[in-house]
């Protein structure tokens, strides 16, 4: 009976001996692990980008230039104000600003409170870059002659790109030479891009070469080529070594399109292990594809498994 006991004894340890072989063969190499925290801290701060509340980067727009003097003198008598057709205010809106001088005798500073008025209307629908002038005229016949100056795309240029492909930039914020510049479409753009990606992206304008142009010139500033960190800690286990070191590279653009490699090496006194991973956008829409790998290999320096020489 005792003999039995024995042999049903031995044949329990031996179980689990063949247990931690097991465990320790399919358990995720400590490489492995610390390239899934990283790659989880950096899962989480992207989610934090993208669900908080976005605030729209600066865009430098040049302010108008100031008012001509209105003489309080001057007096005009006015017939009808002759206006361009608006593409981004109703002619309602202006039609109540303009309408109330018509067919009245109206000095210089009652004009230029309209056309303070329009621009004021402009500002509040966010096209910084669209303006009402009262332009240098004669009037005949009690006709005033009043511009409306609303910006069109000229040229779009991407500054300050260095790995960065400028096209990447381009094919996301879609700005077509001709249309009309909708600031408040810009900056959506821009917020876009940066929740998405580690590249910032700001943007200006400056008059066209061509009347009633405006260029755009987008500022991308990109984060570091290369990044390597060093780690040292005792967060190791005590059958392989508590005491654990490695190295993280981390290489951004290197195709150009906001990729990036991750290069994870620990070791400690019974591991070595190493972790590598790909991330890249396929389409506009920047849905990403994913890749890693990992390898490593163990051997059992401390515990009661020691002495079984345990290894994989």
């Amino acid at each position: 009976m005792q003999q039995g006991f024995t042999r049903l004894t031995a044949g329990l340890g031996l179980m689990l001996a063949a247990s931690l072989v097991m465990a320790q063969g399919t358990r995720e190499s400590p490489g492995a692990i610390q390239q899934q925290q990283q790659q989880e801290l950096e899962r989480r701060l992207q989610e934090q980008r993208v669900q908080q509340r976005p605030s729209a980067p600066d865009i430098a727009v040049p302010a108008g230039g100031p008012a001509a003097p209105a003489s309080a003198s001057a007096r005009i008598a006015v017939k009808e104000i002759v206006i361009d057709r608006s593409a981004l205010l109703a002619q309602e809106q202006i039609d109540a600003i303009v309408k109330p001088l018509e067919g009245r005798t109206v000095t210089l500073a009652e004009l230029q409170q309209a056309i303070d008025a329009i621009n004021a209307l402009y500002a509040a629908g966010g096209h910084a870059t669209a303006r009402a002038i009262l332009p240098p005229q004669t009037v005949t016949d009690g006709k005033v002659r009043v511009r409306l100056v609303e910006a069109r795309v000229g040229e779009v240029r991407v500054l300050g790109t260095e790995a960065l492909d400028p096209a990447f930039v381009a094919q996301r914020v879609t700005l077509e030479a001709g249309e009309l510049l909708s600031v408040p479409v810009l900056e959506a753009a821009l917020v876009r891009f940066n929740r998405l990606h580690t590249t910032q992206l700001r943007a200006g304008v400056v008059a066209g070469s061509k009347f009633g142009t405006t260029d755009v010139e987008i500022t991308a500033v990109e984060p570091p080529r290369t990044k390597f960190s060093l780690f040292f800690d005792n967060a190791g286990r005590d059958t392989v070594g508590e005491t654990r070191g490695g190295i993280n590279a981390r290489f951004a653009n290197l195709m150009g399109r906001s990729d990036t490699l991750q290069f994870v090496a620990t070791r400690t006194e019974g591991s070595e292990n190493y972790a590598l991973s790909y991330s890249v956008p396929l389409d506009y829409h920047d849905l990403r594809l994913d890749l890693s790998a990992s390898k490593g290999n163990i051997n059992i320096v401390d515990g009661p498994f020691e002495p079984l020489d345990i290894s994989g």
